[in-house]
């Protein structure tokens, strides 16, 4: 099942959040907001005119609360609020569905359009080397659309799934694909809750990447270990498989 230079010790998969954790999505998602909207003026004006982002919220909250399910897949959701701001300014159905999915990879295009933290791809490399690497993401970025892809063994988005994190599916998921034992993966992300609780609520090893150097707020989980830069990171999954070796 894995590659041969996959070592046998007690860790034998790590797998990363993306946003914010390997990269700042704050930027990417505004410049892809603000390309979307120019593409909305020059194709679909009348819909840019009467949808403004503070609209399109509102239908967002719609959708949701009408299909709750969609709230797991970030890429679907947007493409049916753009669908139902077009119908409502007089698109017919096929027309609102082709230009809603056109316009949806205009914003996607330019939010794969990101700048990795240092020592991210060093990191991501030599880890690699040493493990089988995987992605579980609540977002829409694919790294099957980014330099870093060929990295990673697996992806697994929260749309395809039908669940985020910190709910177990995706976890799960990841342990189906490798075969692994919860006790033998790392996950490494930023979010406390999504990501350290999640992952340790199943039992597996985690790692904090707070880039703030913040305190852990009072009843947060704790993670396994924690970073303030990824170049740290090599060290921090040392640390754990040391423990667990000798757990």
């Amino acid at each position: 099942m894995f590659p041969e230079h996959i070592h046998s010790g007690p860790i034998r998969a790590v797998t990363f959040d993306l946003d914010d954790t390997l990269w700042d999505v704050e930027p990417a998602i505004a410049r892809a907001e603000r390309e979307l909207r120019t593409w909305l003026d020059a194709n679909c004006p009348e819909t840019a005119a009467r949808y403004d982002r503070e609209a399109l919220f509102r239908i967002r909250g719609e959708i949701i609360a009408a299909r709750p399910p969609l709230r797991h897949d970030v890429s679907e959701l947007r493409v049916q609020v753009l669908k139902s701001a077009l119908l409502r300014t007089g698109h017919d159905t096929r027309a609102a569905e082709r230009l809603a999915r056109a316009g949806f990879e205009v914003f996607l295009t330019s939010r794969h359009a990101i700048e990795y933290y240092d020592h991210a791809v060093e990191v991501l490399r030599k880890l690699r080397r040493r493990y089988v690497l995987g992605v579980l993401t609540n977002g829409n970025a694919d790294v099957r659309r980014l330099d870093i892809g060929p990295l990673f063994h697996f992806a697994i988005q929260a749309g395809e799934v039908g669940s985020s994190k910190p709910e177990p599916v995706m976890f799960e998921e990841a342990m189906r694909r490798t075969g692994l034992q919860p006790r033998e993966i790392v996950h490494v992300g930023d979010h406390l809750e999504n990501d350290v609780a999640g992952a340790k609520r199943l039992g597996w090893h985690t790692v904090w990447v707070n880039r703030a150097n913040a305190p852990r707020p009072a009843g947060a989980a704790a993670a396994d270990g924690e970073v303030v830069c990824l170049s740290e990171l090599p060290a921090a999954i040392d640390c754990i498989e040391a423990a667990a070796g000798a757990s």
